[in-house]
């Protein structure tokens, strides 16, 4: 009886670890600003496994490989300013996170500003 017990609580144990998706699928990004809203923004993109970009509520995305292992050019296009959203699809969701760094940021009008550390990518599984 002890041994069904045993059995019986490492099975929910074992059951009750999810790790959450797996497999290939998209990751949001988005670029945080804690300035004025941004019309646009250039990232450097670096990851395992990256397929693709893609558009998202609003932002229009281009991108190419750099030449470099696993490193993305992204460049992202906002018509009405505010929160820069693009989607990144990868061979497995489950594993480590992009990384990026920002390389040009313009104003909603168009306008250069300096791309310093105010500005945050942020990556999330849907």
């Amino acid at each position: 009886m002890i041994r069904f017990m045993v059995g019986m609580v490492v099975a929910l144990l074992a059951g009750a670890c999810d790790t959450g998706p797996s497999g290939p699928g998209d990751l949001n990004g988005s670029l945080e600003s804690v300035g004025a809203p941004l019309g646009g923004a250039v990232l450097e993109v670096v990851g395992k496994g990256i397929q693709g970009f893609s558009s998202s509520g609003g932002t229009r995305v281009f991108w190419a490989a750099t030449g470099s292992t696993d490193t993305y050019r992204v460049v992202l296009i906002q018509d009405s300013p505010g929160t820069l959203n693009f989607r990144v699809s990868v061979e497995a969701v489950e594993r480590k996170k992009p990384s990026a760094a920002v390389i040009n940021v313009v104003s909603e009008g168009n306008l250069p500003l300096p791309a310093t550390t105010d500005y945050r990518v942020r990556f999330s599984r849907e």
